[in-house]
């Protein structure tokens, strides 16, 4: 089965598929752990070079209990995948980010464009927060050699 092409940048679609999230546990531990902050105000970022070796972003979603039932938790990242799905050239390229969900975000004013405004607001952020993370990640691959 081949993959759609919207005439995005690259041949990408707009679909959110498995190849565009962060999956395991590891790998979320890994990117929280060694990832570069940039705060927002509704989330904090973490970015971290790609840990699979893509040039696309893979998103992925933390939102805690603390936040509200399911139905709440559930419709932050619904928005939040929606934005990245639609709106990929703003996230920095081979990189993973996870989007960690602050305390006090009110689900009820969550809405796309407001996310949107956000995430168009803190992309300097995240592309210096990307090349930072990939000096990094250079650095340690030198020191293990």
């Amino acid at each position: 089965m081949s993959q759609r092409d919207d005439g995005l940048p690259g041949g990408r679609s707009e679909t959110f598929g498995a190849a565009d999230r962060v999956r395991r546990r590891g790998e979320y531990r890994q990117i929280q752990s060694r990832g570069t902050k940039v705060h927002s105000r509704r989330f904090l970022w973490m970015v971290h070079p790609s840990l699979v070796g893509s040039d696309a972003p893979r998103l992925g979603i933390v939102v805690t209990k603390k936040l509200g039932c399911a139905v709440r938790r559930n419709r932050i990242k619904r928005v939040l995948r929606e934005v990245f799905r639609r709106n990929r050239t703003l996230f920095p390229d081979g990189v993973d980010v996870v989007a960690v969900a602050k305390n006090g975000l009110d689900v009820a004013s969550l809405g796309y464009h407001d996310l949107l405004e956000e995430i168009r607001a803190a992309r300097l952020n995240l592309q210096r927060a990307a090349r930072r993370a990939q000096a990094a990640a250079a650095s340690r691959e030198e020191k293990a050699s």
